[in-house]
């Protein structure tokens, strides 16, 4: 018998994953424009992941959504009498923005705290619509401008490179994957498909 492989990965390695699927699927459009669906995924998981490892402090609740089972959670990583493990939920991009921009919004200390332009929000507010779009296809026909997914792309990418700049949310990357992160920011930067 042969020995069992396994996928081992984290929030760093799953971030750099997104943004190498980001620009797998940039090169990919001047042959199939349909793969901006897959650049809007894509950049859309790298900044929830770059939001979860800025907002996750030592007991890794930053990122967390609110109610009840993350109520039942804390009972259980405080050994209360009775608590039941319950896997609590990833709260959704558009929270961990407010998060990310207030420190009374945090469950626990993390990364700096950073203001968003205007135009940084709303890129991000349109993304994340577009992928809830994009992942629950409903039965219809849609015409998109490319520009949209331009001026939607380079305000989130500008957040997540706030983000890898603070030193707090991927203190635990060694130097090659934080040397990765720099290189595939600036590639998709500068990438020809979303340059302006």
């Amino acid at each position: 018998m042969g020995e069992q492989a396994y996928l081992r990965t984290d929030n760093v390695i799953d971030f750099i994953s997104s943004m190498r699927m980001t620009i797998h699927s940039l090169d990919q459009i001047p042959n199939d424009p349909t793969f901006w669906k897959w650049v809007v995924l894509g950049i859309h998981s790298a900044l929830q992941g770059a939001l979860v490892c800025h907002l996750s402090g030592t007991a890794d609740l930053g990122a967390l959504k609110d109610g009840k089972v993350f109520r039942k959670y804390l009972a259980w990583l405080r050994d209360e009498p009775g608590a039941k493990y319950r896997q609590p939920d990833l709260c959704n991009v558009i929270g961990l923005v407010e998060r990310l921009q207030n420190s009374e919004k945090r469950k626990e200390s993390a990364g700096e705290v950073f203001e968003l332009t205007l135009e940084e929000e709303s890129a991000i507010k349109r993304l994340h619509k577009l992928r809830i779009g994009f992942t629950h296809y409903p039965p219809q026909s849609w015409s998109i401008e490319i520009d949209y997914f331009k001026k939607i792309i380079l305000p989130a990418l500008n957040v997540i490179k706030k983000i890898s700049e603070d030193p707090w949310p991927f203190r635990h990357a060694d130097e090659d994957q934080k040397r990765n992160i720099v290189q595939l920011l600036a590639l998709i930067e500068k990438h020809e498909t979303v340059a302006c």
